[in-house]
């Protein structure tokens, strides 16, 4: 599955998300202009669980050796494709969940997450002299919480059958699930091979940064998020033809179907205003409120 975006986000500014891209786009031209020396800086920036148990077993007072590459190894890549596919990511999911978040919150997460999903892969790895690198660990955590708090945003997907590709609007908790299964089963069967052998995926990177993205938000207190990013507005009596909900609005449920379905919820009581009648409130295919109109008297009308 492909992620091409939130088919409801709302634009709007997402500094940090903007930030971490320029950066590891920024660090990537330095890394292509070092050449055939690549390797050194990669090494030395980069994360060796070998090199890290060492520090943390005989130098633990030397930090900066051995705190220092858990955050810079998120800002290097091993080619445009490690580069693109990670930023193509965060891109789609990183911008809505840093407007709910707000930036400093989304940050916080972003790195913590990144800092977790590295330490899962020592870790699992703690003999591996291969150095790791990459944002993946720290874009998992976005996708963890994500799914934590807008299980039912739309997505719209890109499924590749074979060689064509299938256009399709999903749930988030399918796509990002499936996307965590995928590197779970991965991790799984990459800890069969033979002791020592150098991963080119660090699988469990990717699973820790997913699980501590889905706790760090719960610990921020932050609230369910599958209702749209903006309010919707009570419409004007006067906007009302009649004591009726037009019938363009009232349509039956499925994938192919406009915004809004149907009411689902019908209240004699007084609402926020104190006007009296009846309050529908329309529901959109993913069952989130985006609408709420008040009736001031007769029945509704139902096709």
């Amino acid at each position: 599955m492909i992620p091409v975006r939130i088919t409801d986000a709302q634009p709007g500014p997402a500094p940090v998300v903007t930030l971490i891209i320029g950066i590891c786009a920024t660090v990537f031209l330095v890394e292509l202009s070092h050449g055939n020396s690549v390797d050194g800086l990669i090494w030395h920036w980069g994360i060796v669980p070998a090199r890290q148990m060492a520090y943390w077993k005989y130098a633990p007072w030397m930090v900066w050796r051995w705190a220092l590459p858990l955050i810079t190894a998120m800002f290097l890549h091993g080619g445009w494709l490690h580069l693109v596919g990670n930023m193509w990511f965060l891109w789609v999911f990183g911008p809505p969940l840093e407007r709910r978040l707000g930036s400093l919150h989304f940050a916080v997460l972003y790195g913590a997450g990144g800092i977790f999903a590295s330490l899962m892969h020592i870790w699992i790895n703690p003999a591996q002299v291969t150095p790791m690198i990459g944002a993946s660990g720290a874009i998992a955590s976005v996708l963890g919480a994500f799914l934590v708090l807008g299980p039912l945003r739309p997505v719209l997907t890109v499924l590749l059958i074979v060689v064509f590709p299938v256009i399709l609007e999903l749930p988030a908790f399918l796509v990002l699930v499936f996307w965590f299964a995928e590197q779970l089963l991965a991790g799984t069967l990459s800890l069969s091979r033979e002791a020592g052998s150098a991963t080119n995926v660090a699988w469990w990177a990717h699973v820790g940064g997913f699980l501590a993205g889905s706790l760090l938000v719960r610990l921020m207190g932050t609230t369910s998020w599958n209702q749209p990013e903006t309010e919707a507005e009570y419409v004007r009596e006067s906007e009302m033809p009649s004591n009726k909900l037009p019938d363009e609005d009232l349509r039956p449920a499925g994938f192919s179907t406009p915004r809004i379905w149907r009411p689902i919820f019908m209240s004699h009581r007084p609402d926020s205003a104190g006007r009296t009648g009846r309050t529908v409130i329309l529901r959109d295919r993913w069952g989130r409120p985006v609408a709420r109109i008040h009736l001031p008297s007769g029945p509704p009308h139902h096709k």
